[in-house]
């Protein structure tokens, strides 16, 4: 059996990324012959990336699969045109991202594309209950993200060792995380509670921007490997 993983990445920081380097590697471990189809990041600020979708449609004609599995909104495009069996994944509500990202034009736009290519897979997967609600008419399967168990099966080196008051932040620093929110609504909290802490751990396209936010009770502790 061979199944074609199709994203906008794989590589570094990011839920897909992580996802579909995870699952390539689970199959592979388990005999699949499997081909990843994948591109470039953009990451200024306001651009959509529609390079990939657009190089990913051109390029599927030329893989043979036996299924073909699509993660993220922007690869719909491409698995529309694959000549096989069709899996879906949205991590998330797509075009409920698009349009806070992107504003309501460019989430109309998406929206639109879900209810023509949605039509198109055999199988839709969704990652939360609250898109399996959302995507309902399209029968969804509800299937988690997976953890792969045997890497975060160790205790931790040393206690978290953190102050009273303090919130610890962990994740991709991008605008739909909302980060630069929490920042914002930092400088009230410290105002409230002065011994108030909040750490930020991990990278992504807004690093620069939460590090002039930051102000006092922000530390900004960088990317930290998962076997720290």
């Amino acid at each position: 059996m061979k199944i074609c993983l199709i994203a906008p990445r794989a590589e570094g920081i990011g839920g897909i990324a992580a996802t579909v380097r995870q699952l390539k590697e689970k199959l592979a471990e388990r005999g699949v012959d499997v081909e990843l189809l994948t591109g470039g990041y953009i990451s200024r600020k306001g651009l959509m990336n529609p390079t990939f979708a657009l190089s990913a449609a051109i390029r599927i004609k030329k893989v043979k699969a036996d299924i073909y599995h699509a993660h993220g909104g922007f690869s719909m495009f491409a698995l529309s045109r694959a000549e096989g069996h069709k899996v879906m994944t949205l991590h998330g509500n797509w075009h409920k991202a698009i349009e806070f990202l992107h504003g309501k034009m460019a989430g109309k736009i998406a929206k639109k594309m879900e209810n023509i290519y949605l039509k198109k897979v055999d199988i839709l997967t969704v990652v939360s209950k609250s898109a399996a609600k959302e995507y309902e008419k399209f029968n969804p399967i509800y299937i988690p993200n997976g953890i792969d168990v045997e890497k975060f099966a160790k205790k931790a080196k040393s206690p978290v060792d953190l102050p009273p008051n303090s919130v610890l932040y962990v994740g991709r620093l991008s605008k739909e995380k909302g980060v630069d929110i929490l920042v914002r609504a930092w400088k009230q909290v410290h105002t409230e509670v002065p011994n108030a802490n909040l750490y930020i751990i991990g990278d992504g396209p807004l690093k620069n921007t939460l590090e002039k936010q930051a102000n006092r009770g922000v530390s900004l502790v960088g990317l930290v490997p998962h076997d720290e």
